[in-house]
């Protein structure tokens, strides 16, 4: 990670331009990585599904259900 003094809200805001920029079989891949990251213990708590979907509606990529805790196989 940036040291703290390098997070800002400007930077954070041109990442994420350029996420939104991206290919849309990049933005399709890339939530798929999310999705793998919050399903590595095979359970979506609330907010990881929420952060999840907010992340697919900045993409613009569509996104299937979800459930609140939901166990995965």
């Amino acid at each position: 990670l940036p040291a703290a003094k390098d997070r800002t809200p400007a930077k954070l805001d041109r990442a994420l331009t350029d996420l939104r920029e991206l290919a849309p079989r990049m933005k399709q891949r890339l939530l798929e990585a999310a999705a793998v990251i919050v399903a590595y213990d095979h359970e979506v708590t609330p907010a990881e599904a929420d952060l999840l979907r907010a992340f697919a509606d900045l993409l613009g990529v569509p996104m299937p259900p979800l459930l609140p805790g939901q166990r995965l196989t």
